[in-house]
């Protein structure tokens, strides 16, 4: 018995005996056994009640040590440089978190939690699930606030990015540059790439590896008020949608009989 008391210790506010291990006791370097006064359960119920009076002394220890604190923050930044530089570039190359930025992209990008709390977001361009960077989350919440004058959105490629027509698109629309490709609505783009199921309407390819298009089966340039109608544009590949303009009079005709017919080309 005594052997039992001498292993546990008693707890100053609930009266209660447990084992000296940390699952019931955390560490304070003031005590002689190394342990706290009062165990874990109780100093979580204490911290919970008291959280606000608990927050305004930390405040205030703050203010009063914040020259001291500044001064050790500076220093230990330049003495381990090299250390924190290295883990800086290994934590925005690494996967984000849900939590971290779930509540800043989410109301512009689909986005999912994946079981081990990592982010699991679309393309915008070819619509592939992938994870994120926390570089490349960082610089979509830029864009979202504005805090860069271009469009950066979430792309699971450099290829797709580069492909994408509103990657690195101004803002503003007194600045906007005249568009070269008939690309101009994101929108436009993912309803037909959506309704065609991700599938190149002319050979039929899909699937990773393969950038896909949203081609004006009516010229935009000719019928600008049907521009942005889906019941005028298909999804073909790139390789298709090069094939078409190459075309003479880029086979418009053609394919405004083919879709009218409802048919799928097979090769």
């Amino acid at each position: 018995m005594q052997a039992i008391i001498e292993s546990q210790k008693k707890c100053t506010r609930c009266n209660q005996y447990f084992t000296l291990t940390s699952e019931f006791w955390y560490k304070n370097k003031l005590s002689k056994d190394s342990f706290a006064w009062v165990c874990k359960e109780c100093s979580k119920i204490y911290v919970k009640v008291n959280s606000d009076i608990l927050k305004k002394k930390s405040k205030e220890r703050r203010e009063r040590k914040k020259d001291k604190l500044n001064a050790y923050s500076r220093g230990y930044n330049l003495e381990h440089k090299k250390e924190l530089s290295k883990l800086n570039k290994i934590y925005l190359q690494s996967p984000a978190k849900y939590k971290t930025y779930a509540h800043k992209i989410s109301f512009a990008d689909r986005i999912n939690q994946e079981k081990n709390g990592s982010l699991l977001a679309y393309c915008t361009y070819c619509n592939k699930p992938f994870h994120p960077t926390n570089t490349q989350c960082k610089n979509r919440v830029a864009a979202l606030h504005s805090e860069i004058g271009s469009e950066n959105r979430l792309y699971c490629s450099t290829e797709c990015k580069l492909s994408c027509p509103v990657y690195k698109k101004i803002k503003h629309p007194n600045r906007y540059k005249k568009a070269s490709s008939r690309e101009t609505n994101p929108i436009l783009r993912q309803l037909v790439f959506e309704r065609d199921k991700w599938i190149c309407q002319k050979c039929g390819s899909t699937g990773i590896g393969v950038t896909l298009h949203c081609h004006h089966i009516l010229p935009a340039t000719q019928n600008p008020m049907n521009a942005n109608d889906p019941d005028v544009c298909m999804c073909v590949c790139k390789s298709c949608h090069k094939d078409i303009h190459k075309q003479n009079g880029c086979g418009y005709n053609d394919l405004k009989c083919y879709r009218e017919n409802g048919k799928r080309a097979n090769g």
